[in-house]
């Protein structure tokens, strides 16, 4: 009973189903019918269409473009190839030299090829620096290539045969761009890594050369005090030395020398440049002074302010101070670049000296170049046989007797005679010295020894001459600028220059000093020892520092006053109470010392790397201070300050402040002067000028109105007095003649009338005298009628 129903229950269900299914495709009919396919509502989205095939090959065209054209190395990048075949070329040259056996390089070559060393280690890196940025460039675009490989809508388009179809012919071009920048970038990254290699090759060899040099220079410098040769009277055993050293003397060894002499001069030669800018700029400021002194037919007045130098031979005088001061921009120069500057510079020298000393004592000075040219030719020979320790033997003692007749012959009025004298007295024990070590073996201490008393006396006197074009050209300077400016007058030139004595006298024994320390062999350590001692840090408490840092803060400090003192010199101004005009340059000038003071303190802050906190600090306590008992400072700090830029008055202007009257002379930062017409120089503070009421009778123009009273007898005339008062007064040469006097008339009698006469002084510094010579004059003209002036 139980399975034929259950039979009947499953053949409902599948009817059921049966007809469930055919309702619903008749639905899914109409609804196709009605426009709804079912793949228009499930379709995949992400399918893509021959736009979005276009489109990604497009950009890998452009990628593709710019990876052609950034692959390709700039034009710096290939000449690095020739800079480091340049630097191989002096690092074979050099190791030629200092790996023969046998050698004989003197101190100053050994310095030359160090330096040398160093600057071509300083090429490299440099040079390295640059591949390694061109190599990173070269990295990222390979990894844009990468990635471009990588792009699957790319890689399915090439798969699927049916759809690259449409982009055959783009998919052809765009495997012609992917093998053209596979091609560039790998030639790139090949050129790279070569230079990569070079480039540590270099810097082995270098790093190598350099510490032999080191090496070289370390034994030199021992083996200078041992005997290097036989004694001079020891004439066989000296003569095989000689020989000896001769045999194992390379042949190519001067040459080789040479060619590092170029190198290095090709590395330094910016600061020859820099030298001979220097020079140009000296000498078309003397000629522009110069052309504007002759222009204004004032060249007569040169030889008061004993101008010579600068005027007679301008050029010459140039060449002086640029060869002079040539050690200053190459501290580490070699022998032959020294040698060289100070043949030139005596040339120059001889030029200025021709015209300016008397006949005997030229002839001495051409003795001098004759004796240079000799040292500096026999210092060339590398091989001290007997006639060449002879020969030196007889230049010292030649020098010798030159220098004690040239201190006989030397005029009282050279400039600094003492620091000559002083070069002298060294230069005659220096030469004793040479002979002394020449005859006991020591050639090379007795080479050092000669070649640096006639280079320190020469370069002596080409420092004399060089202070002295120095000092003409402030002199020359000061003169041209009142000459442009219209002033007549003429000043102390020995005030002006009494200022620049110690800085130039300074500079000179500073120039002076390199010079002899470097023709010594001791200058390289000297500088490093000091250089070390100045830039070690050193700590009080929390706070660190190093003494170059407060040296470098005083040394700015100093110039910057030094600069805003002396500067009014460049610009005419020679703090002459007497001088007339030019108030708004001089006020200008104010505001240059202000600007310069104040410049040169913060320059001085940041130069030094003075801890600014501990600055803030500092100002912080100075700020209670202020408060507590520097407010008259401060307020005539600031007084000063508002003076400068608000000018009420300006330097020059005819004042009243309160009860003083005068002329300002100076307006400082604290205080300002008066020069009163008793001749007294009354400093009154800032603040109290300020404070007061300020009469400037020159704020606009130098007029001033005058009156005199007068009581004249003998006439009622009215109009004939006026015209005769009139033409008094306008007859004195202190009246200004642009306005006519004015004659009031207060009280009247028979036969006499008392009168206000008011006219105009054309200088109110003249007022006195306008006064004086009005009455003077009225009291003629009133005579001369007959009349009596009470």
């Amino acid at each position: 009973m139980t399975y034929p129903f259950l039979r009947y229950l499953l053949l409902l269900a599948v009817g059921l189903f049966a007809c469930s299914i055919a309702q619903a495709q008749q639905d899914t009919s109409r609804f196709r019918r009605n426009g709804f396919a079912a793949e228009s509502i499930f379709a995949d989205s992400g399918k893509l269409t021959s736009g979005d095939y276009m489109m990604h090959i497009e950009d890998a065209y452009q990628a593709f473009n710019h990876v052609m054209g950034m692959g390709k190395l700039r034009h710096e990048i290939y000449e690095l190839k020739d800079q480091l075949n340049d630097s191989d070329s002096a690092l074979r040259v050099v190791g030629r030299v200092v790996n023969t056996v046998g050698n004989t390089l003197d101190v100053r070559n050994l310095q030359m090829f160090s330096i040398l060393l160093k600057n071509v280690q300083a090429d490299i890196l440099e040079s390295e620096q640059e591949i390694t940025a061109a190599g990173k460039e070269m990295e990222v675009l390979k990894e844009e290539l990468r990635k471009l490989m990588r792009d699957t809508t790319l890689r399915k388009l090439v798969r699927d045969s049916v759809a690259r179809l449409p982009f055959l012919e783009q998919l052809r071009g765009l495997r012609s761009k992917r093998r053209g920048a596979d091609s560039v970038l790998k030639a790139s990254l090949t050129y790279i890594n070569q230079l990569k290699m070079q480039t540590s090759a270099l810097q082995i060899t270098c790093s190598e050369l350099s510490n032999k040099v080191e090496e070289r220079l370390r034994m030199t410098g021992i083996k200078s005090f041992s005997k290097e040769v036989p004694f001079l009277w020891e004439s066989g055993k000296a003569a095989k030395a000689a020989a000896a050293i001769k045999a194992r003397t390379s042949a190519t060894q001067t040459g080789d020398e040479k060619k590092a002499l170029s190198y290095y001069l090709k590395e330094v030669g910016g600061k020859r440049l820099l030298l001979l800018l220097f020079g140009a700029f000296f000498f078309w400021w003397i000629t522009y002074n110069l052309r504007v002194i002759r222009k204004n037919g004032m060249a007569h007045t040169l030889k008061h302010y004993h101008i010579y130098y600068l005027a007679m031979q301008p050029i010459a005088a140039a060449f002086v101070l640029m060869f002079s001061i040539a050690p200053l921009f190459d501290m580490n120069a070699p022998a032959a670049y020294v040698e060289s500057m100070q043949f030139f510079l005596l040339i120059a020298l001889t030029f200025i000296f021709y015209r300016q000393w008397p006949r005997p004592l030229f002839k001495t000075w051409l003795s001098v170049v004759v004796l240079f040219v000799l040292f500096a030719w026999v210092g060339h020979t590398t091989t001290p046989t007997l006639l060449r320790r002879y020969t030196f033997i007889v230049l010292c003692g030649a020098s010798i007797a030159a220098w004690l007749v040239f201190l006989k012959r030397l005029p009282e009025q050279t400039a600094l005679k003492r620091f000559i004298k002083t070069a002298l007295v060294i230069n005659l024990l220096l030469n004793a010295l040479a002979i002394l070590f020449n005859a006991y073996g020591r050639v090379t201490l007795s080479h050092v020894f000669a070649t640096t008393a006639i280079f320190s006396f020469t370069q002596a006197l080409g420092l004399s001459a060089c202070f002295t074009v120095l000092t003409e050209g402030i002199l020359l300077q000061v003169h041209g600028s009142r000459v442009r400016q219209g002033i007549q007058k003429g000043f102390d030139g020995a005030v002006v220059t009494a200022g620049f004595q110690k800085p130039l006298m300074a500079m000179t024994v500073l120039v002076w000093m390199i010079g002899f320390t470097t023709n010594m062999n001791m200058y390289a350590p000297l500088s490093q020892g000091i250089g070390r001692f100045l830039a070690t840090t050193r700590s009080i408490g929390s706070v660190t520092f190093s003494f170059g840092s407060v040296v470098l803060f005083f040394l700015i400090i100093m110039l910057a006053h030094m600069l805003q003192r002396y500067i009014g010199y460049f610009m005419g101004a020679v703090d002459d109470e007497e001088e007339e005009g030019a108030k708004g340059q001089r006020s200008r000038l104010l505001i240059t010392k202000l600007v310069l003071i104040t410049a040169g303190y913060l320059l001085a802050v940041a130069a030094s790397g003075l801890p600014v906190d501990k600055i803030t600090i500092v100002l912080g306590a100075l700020g209670v201070g202020i408060g507590m008992g520097l407010q008259n400072i401060v307020n005539n700090f600031v007084s000063g300050i508002i003076l400068i830029f608000d000018r009420p008055l300006q330097i020059g202007d005819s004042v009243d402040i309160g009860t003083k009257s005068g002329k300002v002379k100076e307006i400082g930062l604290r205080s300002s002067t008066l020069f009163t017409a008793d001749g007294a120089e009354v400093i009154i503070p800032n603040g109290d000028i300020l404070s007061q009421q300020i009469t400037n009778w020159t704020f606009s123009n130098n007029y001033k109105r005058l009156d005199l009273s007068l009581t004249i007898a003998g006439t009622d005339d009215k109009e004939r007095l006026e015209k005769l008062i009139a033409d008094a007064v306008t007859t004195s040469p202190f009246t200004l003649q642009q306005k006519t006097p004015v004659v009031l008339f207060e009280k009247m009698k028979s036969g006499e009338m008392s009168l206000k006469v008011y006219f105009w002084c054309a200088e109110v510094q003249k007022a006195e005298l306008a006064k004086s010579s009005a009455h003077f004059l009225l009291y003629q003209a009133v005579s001369a009628q007959g009349l009596e002036l009470k």
